[in-house]
């Protein structure tokens, strides 16, 4: 997330239409994973109910979903606090 064309205009010049293209090619990348992400969250959550007899496996998918929420809103706030700096 904290990639150079993620901080494009945090920068002094202007910025370059190749970097503005990049930057945005990233910002909808990160918009696409985190909505992919957000998505398997139903998977996971389907998964506890198909292994419920198997608390190890429950556990293990809880801790799993859990990274998956903190990568999520992660991923979200660093984008829309770049998103209002522009």
């Amino acid at each position: 997330l904290q990639h150079s064309c993620m901080s494009l205009y945090d920068r002094k010049e202007q910025p370059t239409s190749f970097e503005i293209n990049e930057y945005n090619k990233q910002f909808q990348q990160l918009k696409n994973l985190s909505s992919e992400m957000q998505n398997s969250l139903k998977g996971l959550s389907n998964l506890r109910v198909t292994y419920s007899s198997d608390a190890n496996i429950v556990a293990q998918l809880e801790v799993i979903t859990e990274n998956v929420k903190r990568q999520v809103i992660e991923i979200e706030s660093n984008l829309e606090s770049k998103s209002n700096r522009n």
